[in-house]
């Protein structure tokens, strides 16, 4: 950092998230080793008491300090708190053994070693765009980026967290029987793509509302970020999918190569674009969001050739049109309220997208009684809880 001429500031803020880091990856061990078990109850209760008692500490050193670093580092009691509630859980659901061998370490090391290219080419892959632009415009922009960066990747909790379920389940179905975890990975897009495209639309109709509701005016430059990033909501979406079902098949190495790729690609079109679109926009930030589009779309169209050529089927192809379909439907209602509410524009265009799923038929039988059991679940739940009160 001191070498590209960072303020120290800046080398303050990195070392406190490299601390965040350390700590976040000693719960991340007991949250896998919970994933892998299926056991997604305890790791969602942990994440949630660590985001909330996190969120509630930044909030509180905020009204007394107003001390940026020491709201950055408040983020370190998520990772405690997380660690303290996972570590128990998997004691609970599996016996610990930390003695280890050469002969066993290498295993792991070799086993494992796919997985930590995955990881290493996923950090590089996300930050690459950020460094890219911080070198070539001027700070305001750079916070405009980041501030629609940082809602960007909030959005990202829905695949994140089927992807986070699914991932032992294609692996399980996988050493069971291929055709099933194919059958598996096609039932996961139809309901990704289902959900995912009204939410990126979304983003994309209420961009404006959102960042002046965060932000203020002063991030007004966010606004085309967020809105491109709408669409690559959409697309990263699918190619989490991808990379999961992926790493479940023992094909990491070969996504590990995609995302290689797209980390090169990332940086020429990040060197074309910033310039272009800081003379065309007066926003060099818009460049991280296209480049992004163009390479997520890029790493789709590879995963469907190489992971999911059986995904092209006549009902599927019909099924995405028809989502697309209502998709234009809630675009043209929620854009001319873009402006006005972010509440008011992105209910009217949900609204009307599930009324176009439901009328065009979209959704399949078993999809359909999903829902309900879900609706059903939330208010007996709603309705339990006002019966104690």
């Amino acid at each position: 950092l001191e070498l590209a001429g960072y303020r120290s500031e800046v080398v303050t803020m990195v070392a406190i998230a490299g601390v965040t880091t350390a700590l976040g990856t000693v719960a991340d061990i007991a949250g896998s080793g919970l994933v892998g078990l299926e056991r997604m109850a305890d790791v969602g209760r942990a994440d949630v008491v660590g985001k909330l008692a996190s969120t509630a500490t930044a909030l509180g050193l905020l009204a007394l300090t107003h001390n940026v670093f020491l709201v950055a580092a408040s983020a370190m009691v998520m990772a405690t708190v997380r660690g303290s509630m996972l570590f128990p859980a998997l004691r609970r659901a599996a016996p610990l053994d930390f003695s280890a061998t050469r002969a066993s370490t290498m295993v792991v090391i070799r086993r494992a070693s796919p997985f930590f290219v995955a990881g290493l080419t996923l950090v590089l892959y996300q930050q690459v765009d950020a460094v890219v632009i911080s070198l070539l415009v001027e700070q305001r922009q750079l916070g405009w980026y980041g501030a629609a960066d940082g809602v960007f990747s909030t959005l990202l909790f829905l695949p994140n967290i089927l992807m986070a379920s699914l991932l032992p389940a294609f692996a399980r179905e996988h050493a069971r029987d291929e055709a099933a975890a194919r059958h598996l990975l096609g039932q996961s897009f139809d309901v990704l793509l289902l959900a995912t495209l009204p939410l990126g639309l979304s983003i994309v109709v209420t961009a404006p509302a959102i960042t002046r509701s965060l932000y203020g005016s002063k991030f007004s430059g966010a606004t085309p970020v967020l809105a491109v990033y709408g669409v690559v909501l959409i697309f990263t979406a699918l190619s989490i999918l991808f990379g999961s079902y992926a790493a479940a098949c023992g094909r990491q190495r070969l996504w590990n190569v995609v995302m290689g790729v797209a980390i090169v690609a990332t940086i020429p079109l990040d060197l074309v674009l910033v310039p272009w679109t800081e003379r065309r926009f007066d926003n060099g930030a818009i460049a991280g969001a296209v480049s992004y589009v163009i390479v997520e779309s890029l790493m789709v169209v590879v995963a469907f050739a190489v992971l999911g050529r059986h995904l092209f089927t006549a009902r599927r192809i019909r099924r995405t049109g028809l989502c697309l379909v209502a998709g234009s439907a809630q675009l043209a209602a929620g854009w001319p309220l873009r402006e006005r509410s972010a509440l008011g524009a992105g209910a009217a265009g949900l609204a009307i997208y599930g009324a176009g799923v439901i009328a065009l038929r979209v959704p399949s039988p078993s999809e359909r009684a999903m829902a309900g059991r879900v609706v059903h679940r939330v208010v007996h739940g709603v309705r339990s809880r006002l019966v104690r009160r």
